[in-house]
């Protein structure tokens, strides 16, 4: 019933394309221009002279809020993609070890997952989605994420944990356009920090353990929405 609902808000709430004006900081200006597609570090418009990206950093605070801007939220993220990616390249290079001993034949050729790397799995899927989504638009892709793993029978108590924590990032650094759409950001934020704290529980880890996993930058911005008890 939830899900059903958001879906039918969110058809409500689609932007439409209307025909806008845009003034740069160092002012260019673009006449009758249709935004095409919101990234996180900008916006990409078609106008009369063609296709352009305008940076969120020269455009008016208005406009920045108009499409989700969130400065803090870019640059976290960035760090963090900057941070994985260079731990894949770390996993490539220890991949291309030769066998040191004829004993290491013998372990398994495909390792079990660990608590650690199904919440880095599930942490890294909350990153498919996009920022230029409006609040409900992002919760509804989080639920797609999760029933995508659901159907594929990859679905585990860690790897949701690390989802929620995503998703809880990803949804705070949002302006909400109005109070409706404030209410669903507050009740959203609420389930995914629940259920981050109640998994923590369940799999007994602590909160060092949470900071290892997914940063003490990141759980500085989750831990306060933990409930009460």
């Amino acid at each position: 019933m939830y899900r059903a609902t958001l879906a039918i808000l969110a058809a409500l709430f689609a932007s439409i394309a209307l025909a806008v004006d845009f003034k740069t900081s160092n002012g260019k200006e673009y006449k009758n221009s249709t935004v095409t597609r919101v990234e996180p570090d900008g916006i990409v418009i078609k106008f009369h002279g063609g296709i352009v990206k305008l940076q969120f950093t020269e455009l008016p605070s208005d406009v920045q809020k108009k499409y989700g801007y969130a400065a803090a939220a870019v640059a976290l993220r960035a760090s963090e993609e900057k941070k994985l990616a260079e731990k894949r390249e770390a996993q490539d290079r220890e991949g291309l070890k030769p066998i040191q001993k004829a004993g290491d034949l013998d372990e398994p050729a495909v390792k079990k997952p660990t608590i650690r790397s199904e919440a880095e799995r599930g942490f890294n899927a909350s990153l498919s989605i996009g920022f230029g989504l409006s609040i409900i638009d992002r919760i509804s892709a989080g639920d797609a994420v999760l029933d995508r793993n659901i159907q594929a029978n990859s679905d585990t108590e860690p790897f949701r944990m690390g989802l929620n924590v995503g998703l809880y990032l990803n949804l705070k650094f949002m302006v909400p356009h109005d109070e409706q759409e404030a209410g669903f950001q507050r009740s959203a934020l609420g389930m995914y920090a629940s259920e981050v704290f109640k998994a923590q529980s369940s799999l007994g880890i602590t909160d060092a353990q949470m900071d290892e996993i997914f940063s003490d930058r990141i759980m500085a911005i989750v831990r306060p929405g933990k409930p009460a008890k």
